[in-house]
Formats: structure tokens, sequence, C-alpha cells
């Protein structure tokens, strides 16, 4: 599954996988914050910025975060958010 999951609540699903610039300018920033969803499958790519006020809530993605095991997960989630596989993600992320 790769689907943007807008602030406004719409889904869409996507063809990819993406390159690192494709899902900055998706998600709409630079600055990226990449979740490992509890399937160990898809990983969630959001807005890294924690004072992004000005962004509406994005009440889909806080939901699928609001489990106790996922708690430290920032909450409200704000902005458009990016589900995908795990493995498009692992070429663009280091792992130290």
């Amino acid at each position: 599954m790769r689907r943007l999951f807008k602030a406004n609540g719409e889904a869409i699903d996507l063809k990819g996988p993406f390159s690192l610039r494709e899902v900055q300018r998706i998600v709409g920033t630079a600055s990226l914050l990449f979740i490992e969803l509890l399937d160990g499958e898809h990983m969630m790519v959001l807005r890294e910025s924690v004072g992004d006020i000005d962004c509406a809530v994005n009440e889909i993605a806080t939901t699928i975060c609001d489990v106790p095991s996922m708690s430290g997960v920032r909450r409200p989630i704000r902005g458009d958010v990016l589900i995908v596989p795990a493995h498009d993600i692992a070429p663009h992320v280091d792992v130290i």
C-alpha cells in the first residue's frame, strides 16, 4: 500500500516507489519524520516540525498512531501523511 492521507480527510492511493525528493514534495516539507507502523511492513512519513500549528490536524494519521505501544509519537499529527512499504524508505534512511 502506498497511500497519502491528506489533512482534509482525503485518502489517495499512489503508485511508487518514490525518491526522497518525491516524498518531500508529496508530504510538503523537506524535514521528514519516519515512523514504523505496528505491522512491521509499513512506514508513516510525516512533517518533522512539531510547531506546525498552521497545518490542519490529520485525524486519520492521529488515529492510526493512537495506540499505547506507539506512545512516543507526538499528537496530534498535522499535515499530509504518506504511508508506504518500509522497503521503499530503507534506502533513504541512515541506520546508526
